[in-house]
């Protein structure tokens, strides 16, 4: 409400996106959750892409300024990270509980499986390991065993175990690690696939299972690559 004062009285307000608003499209079962866009009444708005300009035509009505003017560089702690040029970040998501989930987007039926994201970390360090790059793993915030599965935890400590994994503390940015990394490797459909792509690395995303269709929209055009054979060969070709 208060955005109505402030152009009452004279002041311009924007709709800045901090992250994507897309969720994906699985191969089966449920389909896309729609955003629930329809009552904003904002004319103003500063988007990352074409695809999130195109998301505000498609979803809300009347007249519109709109502005691609990419990703918010958001600022971090100020932490200094000292990393060889080797490496390849990797976002992921913690899994939570189903319960966290359920019942409210298309995401609860991966999201909320701890397979999916102890499978998406294992195949990304053995195809970074076969090929003699680090894996540099952020992970979106500190994790709770409270809330993540133990299945998670465990590998997390497993992996902190290797030479050539590092764990990237949660508060550094998603710009400053990109920016200190030879490629990027997110989970679908993060925003830091867009972040590392802003900045002009090689930049992907994963799916471990193959649950996700190659044409989803929600990629913004960020490559998906399916299964560990299709992520071996992108690894590979880093190296050339």
């Amino acid at each position: 409400l208060w955005t109505y004062i402030l152009e009452s009285k004279g002041a311009a307000v924007y709709l800045y996106f901090y992250s994507l608003s897309d969720q994906p499209k699985l191969t089966q079962g449920t389909p896309s959750s729609k955003p629930y866009f329809y009552p904003l009444t904002w004319t103003k708005y500063l988007v990352w892409d074409s695809y999130q300009r195109d998301l505000i035509k498609d979803f809300i009505k009347g007249s519109h300024q709109i502005h691609m003017v990419g990703p918010i560089p958001f600022s971090d702690n100020n932490m200094i990270l000292d990393i060889p040029s080797d490496s390849v970040a990797v976002f992921d998501i913690q899994p939570f509980r189903q319960s966290l989930y359920f019942g409210s987007s298309s995401i609860t039926e991966f999201y909320s499986i701890s397979n999916y994201f102890t499978k998406f970390l294992e195949d990304i360090h053995s195809a970074l390991s076969s090929n003699s790059l680090l894996m540099a793993h952020k992970r979106k915030r500190i994790v709770s065993s409270q809330l993540c599965p133990k299945p998670y935890l465990k590998l997390l400590e497993r992996l902190d175990s290797y030479e050539d994994y590092i764990s990237i503390n949660p508060n550094i940015s998603a710009f400053y690690l990109s920016s200190k990394c030879r490629a990027a490797i997110s989970a679908p459909f993060t925003s830091t696939a867009l972040v590392a792509s802003s900045l002009g690395i090689p930049t992907v995303y994963y799916d471990p299972c193959s649950w996700i269709q190659k044409d989803d929209v929600a990629s913004h055009g960020v490559p998906i690559l399916s299964g560990i054979e299709e992520l071996s060969e992108w690894i590979n070709s880093l190296r050339s």
